[in-house]
């Protein structure tokens, strides 16, 4: 028997607990009563993960390698007094920015340059420059007025204006309108167009590569527009049937009279030149 008692130690009543172990598990009952946790609908609740504290752990000497160390961020230098700078703070910003942005000191002194004054050739036509563009730009404005109105007032006005320039602005409108046969173009009288005549003519001669353009332009859509008109003006007999007889052979006449100028044109070079030849062999063939 007491073979088979040493043989199995296992096989022995427990005994009771010692005081110390009656303590310890006291105690251990005691620390896990007082940790928190969290009850979920479940058989089983599990106890709240542990609060990391906020002390940065500084990284070991040795790295592993191809492990990468994070480079050490600067914090934003805050303001005394809390996260919200004070006014006195605000101030003290300013006044070194604006120091920041002074030019440069005169002699060392401390007082700023005066700022350099614009240079006298802008400030010397100014005031013709700014009347100029003023009295440009009321024109215009009348002529949009007459042609949204009566457009065939409009040719009326630029024929009393006389300001070329108002009239180059005005020209584009005209030829496009007279290509797409707009509206406002039909209402237009041919003794409109006769009276615009002499305008036309002054322009040929204008120094301005640009006025000369447009004006051939017009000149170049009127004959094609009026073709068939001008073209029976070279028979006496079909001149006399038609209604309008004396307002085209104006136009006629006109056009065959601004043929020195257009063939004087012609000789040039650019697209002044090459316009002012489509303008003479349509010429040609009145």
């Amino acid at each position: 028997m007491l073979f088979l008692a040493m043989r199995n130690p296992f096989s022995r009543k427990p005994t009771a607990p010692s005081p110390y172990e009656q303590n310890l598990a006291v105690l251990r009952k005691q620390q896990n009563h007082k940790q928190p946790s969290f009850k979920v609908p479940v058989k089983k609740a599990y106890r709240q993960p542990l609060v990391m504290s906020n002390k940065q752990v500084k990284p070991s000497g040795h790295v592993a390698k191809g492990q990468k160390v994070p480079s050490p961020t600067k914090k934003a230098a805050q303001p005394a007094g809390g996260c919200h700078p004070s006014r006195e703070d605000l101030i003290k910003m300013r006044e070194r920015a604006n120091k920041e942005n002074l030019p440069p000191l005169q002699g060392g002194r401390g007082e700023a340059c005066p700022p350099a004054p614009p240079p006298t050739e802008l400030l010397a036509g100014h005031s013709t420059f700014v009347s100029i563009i003023s009295n440009r730009q009321i024109h215009l404005n009348a002529a949009l007025t007459f042609w949204r109105k009566n457009p065939g007032a409009l040719v009326s006005y630029l024929n009393r204006t006389a300001d070329d320039s108002v009239t180059v602005d005005v020209l584009p409108v005209l030829t496009l309108s007279l290509v797409r046969q707009t509206l406002q173009v039909k209402q237009i009288s041919m003794g409109a167009w006769l009276e615009f005549l002499p305008t036309l003519h002054r322009l040929l001669g204008s120094k301005f590569a640009d006025y000369i353009k447009v004006c051939l332009d017009l000149i170049r859509t009127l004959i094609r527009h009026w073709s068939k008109e001008l073209e029976e003006q070279k028979c006496p007999q079909n001149a006399a049937n038609l209604l309008q007889s004396q307002s085209v052979s104006g136009i006629y006449s006109g056009l065959i009279s601004m043929s020195d100028a257009v063939n004087a044109l012609a000789q040039r070079k650019g697209s002044v030149g090459k316009k002012a030849k489509v303008v003479k062999e349509l010429l040609d063939k009145l």
